[in-house]
C-alpha cells in the first residue's frame, strides 16, 4: 500500500511540472575593453652553429706571369698594391697599349723625369730621369693617339726601351722650331726603339653572373 501511495504522489507531481514559455532574449552587455599584453617569455636556446662556408678567392689573383704584390704586415694583414711581370721583372699596370689592346705595360715613370734633346739641333731625343738610380727601369712609356672612332679620340701608350744612363754638361728643349740650352750636369737615357705590344700581356673584361 505504501508503494501505491508513492507511485501515485509521483504521477501528480510530474503532470504539475511542465515546461514554460521561452522569454524574450536580453540586452547585450556592454564591451570589455582588451586588457595590456603580459610580459615576454624567456629567450628560447641558441640554435645550432650552422656549416662551415666555402673559402673565398682573393679578389686579385696572380697568374702564370703576371704577379699580384701585396703588402703583408708582420700581425697577419695584407693590402694588394700592383702588379708584377715576372719575364722582364717590372712592375706594371693595365692600360691600352699601341695596338687598341689592354695589356699590362711597365710601371711609367714619366712624372719622375722629363724628355730632353742631347743636342743642340733637338734631334736626338733622350729622357733625364729625376729617380734614384736604385729606382730606375729599362723601360719608358710615350702617350700616341690610338685608332679612333667616329666619336673619341683615344689615348694609348708605346713602351719604349731605355738605354744605359751616362752623364752630359747640357741638354736641350725644344720650343716651336727653335731649340735652347739648358746647362748643368745630369744624367741622361737614350730612348730606344719601341717593344712590340705583344710582348706584354693581354686583358679582357669580364663580368660576374
Amino acid at each position: 500500500m505504501k508503494s501505491a501511495a508513492i507511485a501515485a504522489a509521483m504521477i501528480i507531481a510530474g503532470g504539475c511540472s511542465g515546461v514554460g514559455e521561452k522569454g524574450e532574449r536580453g540586452d547585450v552587455g556592454p564591451r570589455v575593453e582588451t586588457g595590456s599584453p603580459g610580459p615576454a617569455g624567456p629567450p628560447g636556446k641558441d640554435g645550432a652553429q650552422g656549416p662551415t662556408g666555402e673559402s673565398g678567392s682573393d679578389a686579385e689573383q696572380s697568374g702564370s706571369r703576371i704577379k699580384a704584390i701585396r703588402r703583408k704586415s708582420a700581425d697577419g694583414a695584407e693590402m694588394f698594391v700592383g702588379w708584377f711581370d715576372s719575364q722582364f721583372a717590372v712592375t706594371c699596370d693595365f692600360r691600352r697599349a699601341a695596338d687598341d689592346e689592354y695589356r699590362c705595360l711597365p710601371y711609367s715613370h714619366g712624372d719622375l723625369g722629363t724628355e730632353a734633346f742631347i743636342d743642340s739641333a733637338c734631334s736626338t731625343l733622350v729622357f733625364v730621369p729625376s729617380w734614384s738610380e736604385c729606382e730606375s727601369t729599362d723601360f719608358y712609356l710615350q702617350a700616341i693617339s690610338a685608332p679612333a672612332d667616329a666619336t673619341c679620340q683615344k689615348t694609348a701608350w708605346v713602351v719604349r726601351g731605355l738605354g744605359p744612363a751616362a752623364p752630359t754638361s747640357s741638354t736641350f728643349y725644344k720650343s716651336g722650331n727653335a731649340c735652347f740650352e739648358q746647362p748643368g750636369l745630369k744624367i741622361y737615357r737614350p730612348i730606344l726603339a719601341a717593344v712590340s705590344a705583344g710582348e706584354f700581356v693581354a686583358s679582357g673584361i669580364e663580368v660576374d653572373p
